[in-house]
């Protein structure tokens, strides 16, 4: 499968209709992400709007909700590349760089393979705000139970 195809995939997965989004990938309907962009070196970067219900009691988007945003852009990005196939979340080490201030609306998540193997598929991301400043890091391994090989 050739980049420009595998792009299109990325587009039209995260531009469906909403409702065959809400049935498909619920979570990522829920969060309401736009398509950034597929990169011919394997990035994938999606953007998730911030909304005040994600915030703490200090104003700062919970953790736990960037760690979603995290696995969200893990989960599409394998889901496209194995053809639908499932793959499980081993683990996931999510380091936080910076606070998700007030100001900040919308934060990029680009998410690439770092290694796809028969048995596990290791996977890096970075969460950034919309001037380029680093909020979080993450590395990720899946279980690639159907041993499919991956397009990306």
């Amino acid at each position: 499968m050739s980049y420009q195809e595998i792009r299109e995939k990325f587009r039209k997965e995260v531009s469906m209709p909403s409702e065959q989004l809400k049935v498909t990938h619920p979570t990522v309907w829920n969060y309401g992400p736009e398509f950034v962009d597929y990169t011919e070196d394997g990035r994938f970067t999606l953007s998730f709007p911030v909304r005040p219900e994600q915030r703490n009691g200090y104003h700062l988007l919970q953790g736990g909700v960037i760690s979603s945003f995290i696995d969200d852009a893990f989960g599409l990005f394998v889901y496209i590349a194995s053809d639908g196939n499932p793959l499980s979340t081993i683990n996931m080490n999510v380091n936080y760089h910076k606070g998700v201030t007030l100001e900040i609306n919308r934060v990029l998540v680009t998410a690439s393979v770092i290694r796809a193997g028969r048995k596990v598929v290791s996977m890096e991301a970075e969460v950034r705000d919309p001037d380029g400043r680093l909020i979080a890091t993450c590395q990720s391994n899946l279980l690639n139970i159907n041993k499919v090989e991956l397009h990306y």
